[in-house]
């Protein structure tokens, strides 16, 4: 006579539980389930960058008057206007000699 699965048997045999799968795969990375990080390709020379990204700081008020600016801009028919380009056209029609000392 074939005994019956108790409380504590492994009625599941060789698979297994939920708990360890999610341990497994979901809540810790395991070498057979991770997969390795892909590796952005040192830039070589960043004179053939096309551009680069940097960061500035700008006061709540500066950046009130920049997101001003783009929506005016847009208002007028510059449909495609983004805050890099009204920085670009700002530096490069800066007129330096008439900067202020303590700006």
């Amino acid at each position: 006579m074939a005994r019956k699965p108790a409380l504590g048997d492994d009625v599941l045999g060789e698979i297994q539980s939920p708990e360890a799968i999610m341990r497994k795969h979901f809540y810790r990375k395991s070498e057979e389930a991770a997969e390795p990080e892909p590796q952005l390709p040192p830039a070589e020379e960043e004179e053939d960058a096309r551009f680069r990204r940097v960061n500035i700081s700008l006061f709540p008020e500066d950046i009130e008057l920049l997101n001003e600016m783009v929506r005016t801009l847009r208002k007028r028919g510059y449909r495609r206007v983004s805050k890099s380009q009204i920085i670009r056209y700002a530096l490069k029609t800066a007129n330096l000699e008439q900067m202020p000392q303590t700006y």
